[in-house]
């Protein structure tokens, strides 16, 4: 899924968006866009599935070449991705940069816990969530 825009978006706005594209990949049918991406790539072997992966990332995103004819679209992955472990009762954790998503920063929220914080100077008890963050500094420096 990708959004455009959401440094201008509320969450509520975000999670309007994702509800209907989270619902359809969780379907029944599995996510017609995504089978049509993965579909015939179940009988081939792995060794050419990595070399086909690197050749179509330098094709659309070095060459800007269009591959939507096999469902790929242009620079899927846009300027970050977040993603959740939350669910898998996951507290924390650091997604690796991947080098053919070409993107600076990885997020990872992790499950709501209950965890002591410091109000007014008295220690009490609320649901809280880590928040990790995975940057290459290389985008910085």
């Amino acid at each position: 899924m990708r959004l455009e825009n959401v440094d201008k978006m509320t969450l509520e706005d975000i999670a309007d968006q994702l509800k209907p594209q989270a619902s359809s990949m969780k379907g029944s049918d599995g996510g017609s866009e995504h089978k049509k991406r993965v579909g015939g790539l179940k009988n081939i072997p792995s060794i050419i599935i990595e070399f086909m992966i690197g050749f179509g990332e330098f094709l659309s995103t070095d060459l800007g070449i269009s591959l939507s004819f096999l469902g790929v679209k242009k620079d899927p992955f846009g300027a970050g991705i977040v993603t959740s472990v939350g669910g898998f009762g996951i507290q924390q954790a650091a997604p690796p940069l991947t080098p053919f998503c070409r993107n600076p920063a990885l997020v990872c929220v992790g499950a709501i816990v209950d965890k002591v914080f410091a109000v007014d100077g008295k220690a009490i008890v609320a649901p809280g969530v880590n928040i990790n963050l995975t940057m290459d500094h290389r985008f910085i420096d």
